[in-house]
């Protein structure tokens, strides 16, 4: 608790607290900020190739269903035409505090 406190505080008096609150996609960039402020959301990429490699990209929305459509920013593994039209292990999600796509359980493929 005490490494949290001193880092929102650095954070602060830093003048970019967006960096502790932010989501971080594979690339380092701060997702929802900047150049990727249409996409507040981290979603882990799921490649059939390497399913045990997740990439973190940043979205637009979190997909609730494995065929919902989603925007995606893309990084330097993860061209966003890749990220939105496959292949992909697609995945339903459960939004978690407004900015991460959390895995739902019963909306997993077989």
């Amino acid at each position: 608790m005490g490494w949290y406190t001193y880092s929102c505080i650095f954070a602060y008096s830093e003048g970019k607290p967006q960096e502790i609150f932010r989501p971080v996609n594979g690339d380092g960039q701060l997702c929802g900020w900047g150049d990727l402020k249409d996409f507040p959301k981290l979603y882990y990429v799921l490649r059939p190739e390497a399913p045990t490699a997740p990439r973190a990209v940043c979205v637009d929305t979190c997909p609730t269903e494995i065929a919902a459509t989603f925007k995606c920013h893309g990084t330097a593994a993860v061209p966003a035409s890749v990220c939105e039209k496959g292949p992909l292990l697609r995945y339903g999600t459960k939004p978690l505090l407004k900015r991460f796509c959390i895995p739902d359980v019963d909306k997993l493929p077989e």
